[in-house]
């Protein structure tokens, strides 16, 4: 009895209530919820100088996939960086800070070896 007392307490409080009560909160103040975003980033693939990186690339990370939104040029260090947009929104779309993935399809002269940093 003393339980259930401490959960209705909790719904009180829009910091303590269950989704379903702090849903209800939100309402009275006319808030609602925001749509998904997707998630971006950038990643870096090596390669030979001057090597195209194309927009349009697929890169596949585990479950995840990613596409590059720019082209890009390998530089005289052997790599270039291009940003990517990913094909799953909201949370479903997120990495850890490091997570290393392949191209969906070749990438002419390009090797994909460093990790997708935070997307």
């Amino acid at each position: 009895m003393y339980q259930h007392q401490g959960w209705i307490v909790r719904q009180i409080f829009p910091d303590t209530a269950d989704t379903e009560f702090l849903e209800m909160h939100c309402r009275l103040r006319d808030i609602s919820r925001k749509a998904a975003t997707t998630s971006t980033g950038t990643i870096t693939a090596t390669g030979n100088m001057g090597a195209p990186a194309t927009a349009g690339l697929v890169i596949n990370v585990g479950s995840l996939s990613y596409t590059t939104t720019a082209a890009g040029k390998v530089g005289a260090d052997g790599a270039v960086v291009i940003p990517v947009i990913a094909s799953a929104s909201g949370a479903a779309g997120n990495t850890t800070a490091t997570a290393v993935g392949t191209f969906a399809s070749a990438a002419r002269c390009l090797v994909l070896t460093a990790p997708l940093r935070s997307v």
